[in-house]
């Protein structure tokens, strides 16, 4: 027998079957159009210039505006923490009429604790009731009832995991149960406002940079000219006396009389021709910082360059009890450079090598150049040598590289400097290995270009 109510029991089941799978539907259709504006806002703004550069008074109001429009909240905005980490300060809002007494513009958070432990602890707050929540309970007469706020979603801003700000969806009437998209979608826009700040510190810092580095140029170009300008005011005086004191020392009108006089009248001119030749270096030096050194060019012998250099010092170096050796091999080629300003460079090297070089020392001069290779002058001691530390200042104009290792020995410091200046303008430039106790070599490379073709001779 079937049941008289048997039939009424299977339909009801089936509309409530029905009804269940249009309620399923139904919340399919509504996750996927959530989906969809969810998906278009963040697109929007990952691809905005905004982001890309770090602008944050263009992205932020853009990210409350896609938040607003996406999760359907009154009002949208983005708080920043100052430097303290102590209170909020509104920078960007969507949506919601501001009364004068609802814009609130700072939060200072050493006066709301557990909202505060709330953000800096979690993920955020969602809640449903504010007004009675126990994490947002203190904020109801500061800022929730002047900003007729019953729910909230707040999501922490975060940078290197410390929170720098807050981007705060608010409702005035009771919310509905976020969702965990809606949650999710919350906490990616945070996250792009996040990597906006990324952006705008690193812009910053390149603008900073830039800047610094630009003011350095000013000043360095600045102090090159002053000390170009002071110098060839100082030269002329100079030259003068030094004129002066050759006149008195030759006796034109009669002897001196007092040997004293003589003695005086050259230590005079010894002390103007040092203090000319420390100008001098000043002044080629910071016509080179300031972009005035020009080279004239010419064809010359490498082996002649290299050997008239050394017969220049090589006297003060057997003077000095230091053996001082040339090994040059026969094939060295003609070079096109400005034969006097690379032979300054290379007197500069040779000066520095034999004036750290002790007594019984050795100062070594070599080089090679094969066709298509850079051309290398190589300057060897056995001097006293460089800390590694100090290898990096020796290049730094007046410096003076060990204290210790120094006394005893004179000079400006100004001769390594403009030797890498000058060869640096021939596009080469100077290397040095040292090591303190064991002496030092000094290489002067100079581009394969600079070296000139071998003529084949006509039979």
């Amino acid at each position: 027998m079937v049941h008289p109510h048997g039939g009424d029991s299977a339909r009801d089941a089936g509309v409530r079957t029905f009804t269940e799978i249009v309620r399923l539907r139904a919340q399919l259709d509504s996750l996927e159009r959530r989906h969809i504006r969810q998906t278009a806002a963040l697109t929007e703004i990952t691809k905005s210039e905004a982001l890309a550069s770090g602008d944050t008074l263009v992205l932020f109001p853009l990210i409350c505006r896609l938040a607003s429009a996406v999760l359907a909240g009154d009002r949208v905005s983005i708080w920043m923490l100052d430097e303290a980490g102590t209170t909020l300060h509104i920078i960007a809002i969507a949506g919601g009429v501001e009364t004068a007494e609802s814009k609130i513009q700072s939060i200072d958070l050493r006066c709301f604790p557990r909202y505060a432990e709330a953000l800096d602890s979690g993920r955020g707050l969602v809640v449903r009731d504010a007004l009675i929540h126990p994490m947002t309970a203190e904020l109801v007469h500061f800022y929730l009832r002047p900003k007729s706020i019953v729910g909230l979603m707040d999501v922490p801003i975060r940078l290197s995991g410390k929170m720098v700000g807050v981007l705060c969806v608010d409702h005035s009437d009771e919310p509905p149960a976020w969702p965990p998209d809606e949650c999710n979608f919350a906490a990616s826009m945070a996250d792009l406002a996040a990597l906006g700040l990324e952006a705008s510190h690193r812009r910053e810092a390149a603008i900073m940079w830039q800047s610094a580095k630009e003011n350095a140029e000013i000043a360095n170009r600045a102090k090159s000219t002053f000390l170009a300008n002071i110098s060839h005011e100082l030269r002329t005086p100079l030259n003068a006396i030094i004129g002066f004191t050759e006149f008195i020392r030759s006796e034109p009108y009669g002897p001196l009389g007092n040997e004293k006089y003589r003695t005086y009248i050259e230590d005079i001119e010894f002390s103007g021709r040092h203090l000319l030749g420390i100008i001098s270096s000043i002044l080629d030096l910071a016509g080179a910082e300031a972009g005035r050194l020009t080279l004239s060019r010419e064809t010359v012998s490498l082996a002649s360059l290299i050997t008239e250099a050394s017969r220049f010092l090589a006297l003060q170096a057997r003077t000095n009890g230091i053996d001082f050796m040339v090994s040059l091999p026969p094939d060295l080629p003609m070079i096109d450079v400005d034969c006097l300003r690379l032979r300054q460079a290379l007197l500069n090297v040779l000066a520095n090598a034999i004036k750290f070089t002790p007594r019984d020392g050795r100062v070594t001069v070599s080089a090679s150049a094969k066709p298509g290779q850079e051309v290398v002058i190589q300057v060897v001691d056995t001097g006293i040598g460089i800390p590694k530390a100090s290898l990096p200042r020796v290049f730094e104009p007046f410096s003076h590289f060990d204290a210790q290792l120094h006394r005893g020995y004179e000079g400006t410091g100004l001769g390594l400097p403009l030797a890498r200046t000058i060869v640096r303008s021939h596009g080469g430039d100077i290397t040095i290995e040292s090591e303190a106790g064991r002496g030092t070599t000094v290489s002067i490379r100079l581009p394969a270009d600079c070296v000139r073709p071998v003529q084949s001779k006509k039979s």
